[in-house]
């Protein structure tokens, strides 16, 4: 079941409420878990009925669910939005005008994406929202696909310069999420967020996403994520084996080869790095 971690639930809902909107879309919306807290946060229209136990008035708020998975949509998703659509979040955007919505929330969404397509999604949500949050994990967090949902596989890594570049006016870490904001409105937010601290655990996760990027054919991205690497470990030899493939992919000969004699020297013994430059120079 799509879901996302409980430690930024109080962060984000004090921006939501900040915001105060009076739309909000909600892509990805999985379990309907931020758009039930949406409805009891900015409504609040619950009223008690004469007969007892409680009815809906009818909702000043204006909430949209969007998601790509059929099979997490229930019951409860039509007491909490007006409507959920089951749809990919890019398409859906692609079909709404500007500025038509006034919050647009992307929570634990662009990591199930390409890192290319995610970028496009951001961009989509900043020009259909008034405002736009988007919670992500802080650099990346290895997750499969499962039998029932291939979008539950993480595709992509986040850093605070990526938001920085699409031009977010606020950014914030919580734990091991990363969080940006663009909006009007005046949040009690950072507008940077500190270097990410290179310990193990972040090397590891840096060698899983240019592993992931490797394995899905993001050549760009994967030969990005091996410089970020390979500074910290330059002489781990199955990185620089993988990294010399994904230059060849970029059609970049010399670098490959550069990798294939790194990976060599670093184990003259190897019979990868071997045949990694045998393999390339029978491609001249």
């Amino acid at each position: 079941m799509p879901t996302s971690d409980l430690i930024q639930l109080p962060t984000l809902m004090d921006i939501i409420e900040a915001i105060g909107p009076a739309s909000v879309l909600d892509l990805g919306a999985g379990f309907g878990r931020y758009g039930f807290l949406c409805r009891e946060l900015l409504d609040n229209r619950i009223g008690a009925a004469p007969e007892g136990g409680f009815r809906r008035e009818p909702w000043r708020l204006k909430l949209v669910g969007v998601e790509a998975c059929a099979e997490v949509i229930g019951p409860w998703h039509e007491c909490i939005y007006d409507r959920v659509e089951v749809a990919e979040a890019g398409e859906f955007l692609a079909r709404q005008s500007d500025k038509s919505f006034d919050l647009v929330l992307t929570i634990d969404l662009i990591e199930h994406l390409p890192k290319r397509e995610g970028l496009d999604l951001c961009r989509a949500a900043m020009r259909v929202g008034q405002s736009a949050l988007f919670c992500t994990p802080y650099l990346f967090r290895p997750q499969p696909a499962t039998d029932y949902n291939a979008r539950e596989q993480h595709l992509s890594g986040w850093l605070p310069e990526d938001f920085t570049a699409l031009g977010m006016d606020y950014l914030d870490g919580m734990g091991s999420s990363l969080l940006a904001v663009a909006t009007r409105a005046r949040l009690e937010l950072p507008r940077q967020v500190r270097a990410l601290p290179l310990n193990e655990r972040y090397i590891g996760l840096l060698r899983a996403l240019f592993a992931t990027y490797a394995q899905t054919a993001q050549w760009s991205e994967a030969a990005e994520a091996s410089r970020r690497y390979l500074k910290q470990r330059p002489k781990d030899l199955d990185v620089l084996c993988l990294a010399g493939f994904v230059f060849e992919q970029l059609e970049d000969r010399a670098e490959a080869e550069r990798l294939y004699r790194a990976a060599l020297k670093a184990d003259p013994q190897s019979e990868k790095a071997k045949s990694c430059l045998a393999r390339l120079g029978q491609r001249d």
